[in-house]
């Protein structure tokens, strides 16, 4: 990913660093900081308020792990599945699809069938990479920061405006998991369409065989990163929000269901809303 010293500034908003690194949470947390609070709140300012320096926040965030593909998510805090995913996003964005780009900006030299697949996959490369992108953005922009804020509300006993004055909003179990759904079904299908017979990506340094372990490679991490949002991450969120809904009911008398911890020993905690 790109260096930290990129884009980590005195004025940088804290929804920044925690969109980069979603575990830079237990940063926060270590130091006392509510990152949501005030919101768009410099960073400068918040180390300011807790009397560390920029620098050393910077240290700890370059010193994060980053979570490994065979971690045991289940065992694991949502704000490390949320980094791995993140992780992989950056990965998707800079280094797979510029590389499949790269390959369809050279010469064609293929016919047959061959070539009507690769006219296909050249005309429609860009629509389909910019809708990648933008579910990317998307998911990125809002959905993980929201899981994010209702995990940290109910590890420490924050309300949540989502959850006041008897209004829900339920967006991860309403919406974005039909959206997963229908665009990974397209992604599916378009994926299949453009994919080169054995024969022709067989051919020693043709266009296909240039091709073909790329989208093979695009096809089956998307398969896989989806897999872990629809079958890991979504699952966590809707608990989450099941128990700040129930919490919220109960007028933060009952227990919160056992929800991760952000800390690096995974350890689970119960927290009572106010």
């Amino acid at each position: 990913m790109d260096s930290v010293e990129k884009w980590l500034y005195p004025g940088t908003p804290a929804a920044t660093v925690l969109r980069m690194r979603p575990l830079a949470i237990s940063i926060f947390e270590k130091y006392g900081i509510d990152p949501w609070q005030p919101a768009d709140a410099a960073m400068g300012d918040l180390c300011a308020s807790k009397g560390i320096s920029l620098e050393m926040f910077l240290s700890e965030l370059k010193a994060l792990p980053a979570p490994d593909s065979d971690t045991d998510w289940k065992s694991r805090p949502i704000p490390h599945l949320l980094d791995f995913l993140t992780r992989e996003h950056w990965q998707f964005i800079n280094g797979l699809l510029p590389s499949i780009q790269h390959t369809l900006a050279q010469n064609h030299p293929t016919s047959g069938e061959s070539l009507r697949r690769l006219r296909y996959l050249v005309e429609e490369w860009p629509g389909f990479s910019s809708a990648l992108v933008e579910h990317i953005q998307e998911e990125e922009a809002f959905l993980f920061p929201k899981i994010l804020e209702y995990d940290y509300c109910l590890r420490n006993g924050c309300s949540h405006p989502d959850f006041s004055g008897g209004s829900v909003s339920v967006f991860v179990a309403i919406t974005m998991l039909k959206n997963e759904e229908r665009q990974m079904a397209g992604i599916r299908r378009f994926l299949n369409e453009v994919r080169f017979s054995r024969a022709s990506y067989e051919t020693q340094d043709s266009m296909e065989s240039r091709l073909e372990p790329l989208l093979d490679d695009l096809q089956i991490r998307l398969l896989t990163h989806s897999g872990l949002e629809t079958n890991q991450l979504f699952p966590l969120a809707k608990a989450t929000e099941k128990a700040m809904i129930e919490l919220r009911i109960s007028g933060g008398k009952a227990k919160a269901a056992t929800a991760p911890d952000s800390g690096s020993t995974g350890e689970h905690k119960q927290r009572i809303l106010p």
